[in-house]
């Protein structure tokens, strides 16, 4: 049923008609939150969530209280009450969504607040499609039936909608990469830009990357209103964890553009690191108060066919081939793997599978994942990824641009893993 009652902060100069519309719109069932000036609007809009802000611009601090509103999230209408016709332009400019003329009239209040619910209706309905979606589509390629899985995309989906720093931890592969950047594209700063910074790299780079260099803004600067990815966030340097700490202690500065929303992942337990010295405590109260943990594909094994399809289908897409049936034994051995690679090992195989499979039918020597129950040491990351290139090379026949599609890189990429890795497009054969 729908809900056409509003929660209305009111600030209005004058006395008797601030009464006057606070009796009228509570007599239409609306809850009404009544402000004296624009300090007392402003910690009613953040504190109590309204639907709407309703601000006279005589009322003293009134523009402030606008753009504070307009600022604070899309669910808040701003309807500013002016007093003359040149006003319009200056509330619309302040982020009023609506202008009303003084004296009120209630009948028109009464439309606007009454519109102002159905769009609330509208945002909520729209929202639950959005987490419908969300957990029936899995993030970024994050999907998953499993407890464990469902407890993760379920915090991320709260957090995606909040505007806090948010800390990523999981195993290399898990997917933090993916679930960052799924919470910056469903969060409030979605249509600011999106950084990604590397900790690993060497200080003196990564302190210029990050703070900025003469004549250069850094990272910080150039995320600003968006989010700030850091990348295994443990590695950053002592000096830059100083740093970092104390411009996101820094108060904002008016007139500037909001600093970014950060969103650190890491593989490590920064709580240990903290209490050993080696991270800051300070930082990570700042980057960890909202923690999310990516469980590994090995605490998550039932959703292994589940992944294993979504793989499939996006690698048979980009060969323009059937999807490939997954044989009873190859499953079994997808089951039975321990996945020291998690995700990214699992699509690896996936597509070496797809690749390889005749007939339309992944074996379970496709795979080539070994006998996890024959002691064999698993193969790193590196060596899967020296494997899976080379294997895709051959495939196209050395054509190196078609085997950079399919790897979803770009040649430039490719030709530096070839020459990391030692393969020479002379010695591939095509199986």
């Amino acid at each position: 049923m729908f809900e056409d009652r509003a929660r209305v902060a009111l600030l209005v100069a004058d006395a008797a008609e601030r009464a006057r519309l606070a009796a009228h719109l509570s007599a239409a069932g609306h809850e009404v939150l009544l402000a004296q000036d624009g300090a007392e609007l402003s910690t009613v809009l953040r504190t109590q969530s309204p639907d709407a802000g309703v601000v006279d611009l005589r009322a003293p601090g009134a523009g402030q209280a606008i753009a504070l509103a307009a600022g604070l999230s899309p669910a808040v209408t701003v309807v500013a009450v002016v007093a003359a016709p040149g006003e319009c332009l200056r509330a619309l400019r302040e982020g009023a969504d609506a202008v009303l003329p003084t004296p009120i009239e209630p009948e028109a209040l009464a439309i606007l607040t009454r519109r102002i619910a159905e769009r609330r209706e509208l945002r909520r309905e729209n929202e639950r499609l959005r987490r419908a979606l969300w957990a029936e589509r899995g993030v970024g390629g994050l999907v998953g039936e499993s407890r464990a899985m469902r407890r993760t995309l379920d915090f991320a989906w709260a957090a995606a909608r909040a505007d806090n720093h948010v800390l990523i931890v999981g195993e290399p592969g898990a997917g933090k990469d993916a679930l960052a950047r799924a919470i910056h594209a469903e969060g409030p700063r979605a249509a600011g830009p999106f950084e990604a910074v590397p900790c690993t790299a060497e200080e003196a780079m990564l302190r210029d990357v990050v703070l900025g260099a003469a004549g250069r803004p850094g990272a910080l600067a150039a995320a600003a209103g968006g989010t700030l990815v850091l990348r295994e966030v443990d590695a950053l340097p002592a000096s830059l964890q100083a740093a970092l700490a104390d411009r996101l202690a820094a108060a904002p500065v008016e007139g500037t553009p909001a600093p970014p929303r950060i969103i650190a992942t890491t593989g490590r337990d920064l709580r240990a690191q903290a209490a050993e010295g080696r991270f800051r405590d300070d930082l990570l109260g700042r980057l960890g108060a909202v923690a999310l943990r990516v469980p590994p594909l090995r605490e998550r094994r039932e959703d292994v066919p589940l992944l294993a399809r979504a793989f499939l289908e996006v690698v048979s897409a980009e060969l323009r081939r059937p999807v490939p049936r997954v044989a009873p034994e190859a499953m079994d051995a997808l089951l039975g793997w321990p996945w020291p690679g998690n995700v990214h090992e699992l699509r690896r195989a996936v597509e070496r599978g797809a690749l390889t499979a005749r007939e339309g039918v992944i074996e379970a020597a496709d795979l080539a994942l070994g006998s996890p129950g024959t002691g064999a040491t698993p193969l790193s990351l590196q060596d899967l990824e020296r494997r899976h290139i080379a294997e895709v090379l051959a495939h196209t026949g050395g054509n190196v641009s078609h085997a950079a599609r399919l790897l979803c890189i770009d040649r430039v990429t490719l030709y530096n893993k070839m020459r990391r890795y030692g393969i020479r497009k002379d010695t591939l054969h095509r199986g």
